[in-house]
C-alpha cells in the first residue's frame, strides 16, 4: 500500500529543490560544454601527448598542451607562472629519464630521485614539500590518484599511455559521468540532449568505450551497500558509462536527431533497407508514414506482393526473408571500428545472465529502440551478426539470470523488440525452430515444440518478469489482426489462444493487493489488456464466466484478488497523470478504454462482467478489507506528517 500514500511534504520540498537546481546548473553558460570537454580530455582528445613525448613551443602552432588545457578546463583562475612550472615539471622528468650528459639505463629509483631534485629546484622547495606545494606529482607522487586509475576497468594499452591530465580527470570519471547523466534525465533532459549532441557527447562516448575494459564479470554477494549490491571500482565507471547513455538516447518525442551519431553511416544505410522492405506492409503503410499515397503502390510494395503470391507465403513471412537476406557489413569490423550503439550490443551478447552490468546494457538498447520506429526494432533483433537473439533465447531456455535480475532484463527486452512488430515476432519464432534444429534429437519437429515449449515454460514459471514479452506478443497480435494479415501464425499465436484463460488467471493472483510495488504492477496492466481485447472481440462476458470458475486455493481467491487488485488500480491512476500516459504510449491504447473496462469489472452490482455481486458475503469482506487498508495508510501518513491529521482521506 505504500504506492497509495501521497508524496510527504518533505519530500515534495526536496523534489522542488532538485528541480531548481537542475535548472541553475543546465542555464549556467558553458557549463555542458565544459563537462564534455573534460570527457574529451580523459580519453586523450586533444589533451596533448604523455609526458615522455615532446611538447609544443611557445609560439608555435601545435596548440596547448596537455597542462596547458587541463589549466584552461579544470582551474581557469590558475595563472600563468604555475602553469610555466607544471611545463618545467615535464621538462625535468625527460631530463632525469636521459640523463643530464645524455647516459641511458638510469633505473627507476634514479629517475624518481632526479626527477623530484629538478622539480624540488623548479619549484623552490624541498623534495620531501613537493607533494604538499602542487599534490600530483607524475613520477608516483601522488599514490592515492595512481591507485585509483590501476582499480579502474581500463584497458592496458590506454592505461600505459596516459598523461597527467588524463590521470587527473580519470580518477574523477564516475563523478563527471554521473553528474552528466543526471542533467540528462531532469525536466529539461531534450534541450540537454541537444546541446550535448552538438558539442558530439557521442563520439567522446565512443573513444571512452574503446578506452574501457569490457571484460565479461559476473555478480559479486555483497557490495560496500550490503547485500546485492554490485558497487565496486571495476564496475562503478561502466555503470556510470551505460546510465548517461541511456539517458542521452531516452526520449517521448518522435524527433530524435540528437542520438543519430549512435549509429555509423553503414547502421543507416541498413535501417534504410529495412524500412523499405517494411512499408509494403499494411500495418506499416507509407500513407501512416506521411509518404506516398495508398492508392499507388511503391516499387518495394510491388515486389512485396508479387513474392507473397507467387509463394503463397503472407506479405509478413515475405518482407521477414528479404529482410534476412540484407548482407550485415559489420562482420568486416572490430569492435573499436563499430559505432556506439553496436559495440553495447557486442558487450551485451557476451554478457552473461548474471552479469552486474548486463540490466543496462539492454537498458541502453531499449533506450534507442523506443521512438526509433519499427526499423530499429529489427536492426537490433538482428545484431551481433544475427546473433543476439539466440543468445537472448539460449539464457532464458536455460533459466539464467534467474533471482538476480538478469532473466527480467532479457524478457524486457525481448518484448521492447516484439512489441507491435510482427516482423520480429516471427523471427523469434525461427529462432526457437533453430535452436531445436542445433539439438540432438532425431525428430526435428518434436525437437522445435519442445525448444517452443520449454521457453513458454520459463515465461508461465517466471510471469512477473516475463509479463511485459506476454502483453507485446498480445499487442502485436492484436495488431496484426486488425490490419487483416494473411499469414499463417506463429505459435506464439496458437499459444494465446489456447492458454488465455491460464495466463490471465495466473496474473491475477501473481501478486496480492498489499504486496504491489512499481516493478510488479505491470501484471496487472497486462491482465486488463486481455480483458480490454476480449471486449472488443465480444467476448469479455464469456471470460469472466471462466474466470469464476478458475480457482487457485480457496474458493473464489481469483476474483477476490483481482477486486482487491483493480481498487489498487483505480486509486492509484486516479492521481498520477504521468503514469496513465505511460500506460497509453506503451499500449497505443486509450486510458478511457482501460477505465472503462475496470468500472465495469467494479461495479459490484451483478452485471456480467462484474466480479462481485451486490449483497455477497465475498463483497461485504471485500469492504471490510477496504476499510482496513484505508486505516493503514491514514496511520502511516499520520506518523509522516503531523498536518494529515487534520486532513482525513474521504472514503
Amino acid at each position: 500500500m505504500k504506492l497509495l500514500c501521497p508524496v510527504s511534504m518533505s519530500r515534495r520540498e526536496t523534489l522542488r529543490i532538485i528541480d531548481q537546481n537542475h535548472s541553475l546548473i543546465v542555464s549556467t553558460p558553458g557549463l555542458l560544454v565544459r563537462l564534455v570537454e573534460l570527457l574529451e580530455i580523459a580519453v586523450g582528445k586533444g589533451a596533448g601527448t604523455s609526458s615522455g613525448s615532446g611538447s609544443s613551443s611557445a609560439g608555435g602552432g601545435a596548440g596547448p598542451s596537455g597542462l596547458g588545457q587541463l589549466d584552461q578546463l579544470m582551474t581557469g583562475n590558475m595563472n600563468r607562472q604555475l602553469s610555466r612550472m607544471m611545463r618545467m615539471m615535464m621538462e625535468a622528468h625527460r631530463a632525469a629519464r636521459t640523463g643530464e650528459d645524455g647516459e641511458s639505463g638510469l633505473s627507476d629509483d634514479e629517475i624518481r630521485v632526479r626527477t623530484q631534485e629538478a622539480i624540488a629546484e623548479a619549484m623552490g622547495v624541498a623534495p620531501s614539500d613537493i607533494d604538499q606545494a602542487l599534490g600530483v606529482v607524475g613520477m608516483g607522487g601522488d599514490e592515492n590518484m595512481r591507485n585509483s586509475i590501476d582499480a579502474m576497468p581500463l584497458r592496458a594499452e590506454y592505461r600505459g599511455s596516459m598523461s597527467l591530465s588524463q590521470m587527473t580527470v580519470m580518477q574523477h570519471l564516475v563523478e563527471l559521468l554521473f553528474s552528466v547523466a543526471i542533467l540528462c534525465s531532469g525536466k529539461r533532459k531534450i534541450e540537454v540532449q541537444d546541446i550535448l549532441a552538438e558539442c558530439g557527447l557521442v563520439h567522446t562516448l565512443g573513444k571512452l568505450f574503446d578506452a574501457m575494459d569490457w571484460t565479461p564479470g559476473h555478480r559479486q554477494g555483497q557490495g560496500p551497500h550490503g547485500p546485492g549490491c554490485q558497487c565496486n571500482p571495476k564496475s562503478a565507471p561502466k555503470i556510470q558509462f551505460l546510465r548517461l547513455v541511456h539517458n542521452f538516447c531516452d526520449r517521448q518525442s518522435r524527433d530524435i536527431r540528437h542520438r543519430l551519431a549512435i549509429l555509423s553511416v553503414r547502421n543507416h544505410f541498413r535501417l534504410g533497407r529495412i524500412r523499405e522492405i517494411m512499408q509494403a506492409l499494411p500495418m506499416y503503410g507509407l500513407a501512416e508514414g506521411g509518404g506516398a499515397a495508398r492508392g499507388a503502390k511503391t516499387e518495394s510494395e510491388a515486389s512485396t506482393t508479387g513474392a507473397a503470391a507467387a509463394t503463397g507465403d503472407g506479405e509478413i513471412s515475405v518482407a521477414v526473408r528479404h529482410i534476412l537476406q540484407i548482407p550485415c557489413m559489420e562482420s568486416q569490423y572490430t569492435r573499436d571500428q563499430l559505432a556506439l550503439l553496436t559495440k553495447i550490443m557486442d558487450v551485451l551478447g557476451d554478457a552473461s545472465g548474471d552479469s552486474p552490468i548486463k540490466f543496462w546494457l539492454a537498458t541502453c538498447v531499449e533506450s534507442f529502440v523506443r521512438g526509433s520506429g519499427p526499423e530499429a526494432q529489427v536492426f537490433v533483433a538482428l545484431g551481433n551478426k544475427n546473433t543476439l537473439l539466440d543468445v537472448v533465447v539460449d539464457e532464458i531456455c536455460r533459466g539464467e539470470g534467474t533471482g538476480c535480475g538478469g532473466l527480467q532484463t532479457n524478457f524486457d527486452m525481448l518484448g521492447e523488440l516484439v512489441k507491435f512488430n510482427p516482423i520480429v515476432l516471427r523471427i523469434l519464432d525461427a529462432k526457437l525452430d533453430e535452436r531445436a534444429a542445433n539439438g540432438n534429437s532425431q525428430d526435428n519437429n518434436i525437437a522445435t515444440e519442445r525448444s517452443f515449449e520449454q521457453f513458454m515454460q520459463i515465461v508461465c514459471l517466471h510471469l512477473v518478469d516475463s509479463n511485459v514479452l506476454l502483453r507485446a506478443v498480445l499487442l502485436t497480435v492484436e495488431m496484426e489482426r486488425k490490419a487483416g494479415a494473411t499469414d499463417a501464425p506463429t505459435r506464439f499465436h496458437a499459444y494465446i489462444d489456447e492458454h488465455r484463460m491460464t495466463l490471465l488467471a495466473d496474473m491475477c493472483t501473481i501478486v496480492s493487493a498489499g504486496d504491489v510495488s512499481q516493478e510488479n504492477l505491470c501484471c496487472l496492466n497486462s491482465a486488463l489488456v486481455f480483458l480490454v481485447f476480449a471486449r472488443r472481440h465480444g467476448e469479455a462476458a464469456t471470460v469472466i464466466a471462466q474466470l469464476h470458475e478458475t480457482e487457485r486455493g480457496a474458493p473464489g481467491s481469483v476474483v477476490r484478488n483481482f477486486r482487491q487488485l483493480l481498487w489498487f488500480w483505480t486509486e492509484y491512476y486516479h492521481v498520477r497523470a504521468g503514469d496513465r500516459r505511460s500506460l497509453e504510449s506503451s499500449s497505443r491504447m486509450n486510458f478511457l478504454e482501460f477505465a472503462e473496462m475496470v468500472d465495469m469489472l467494479i461495479a459490484d452490482d451483478g452485471g456480467e462482467l462484474a466480479l462481485l455481486k451486490d449483497g455477497s458475503v465475498a463483497l461485504d469482506e471485500f469492504e471490510k478489507w477496504k476499510m482496513t487498508c484505508w486505516a493503514a495508510i491514514q496511520e502511516k501518513l499520520d506518523r509522516q506528517v503531523p498536518m494529515f491529521r487534520t486532513c482525513p482521506l474521504i472514503l
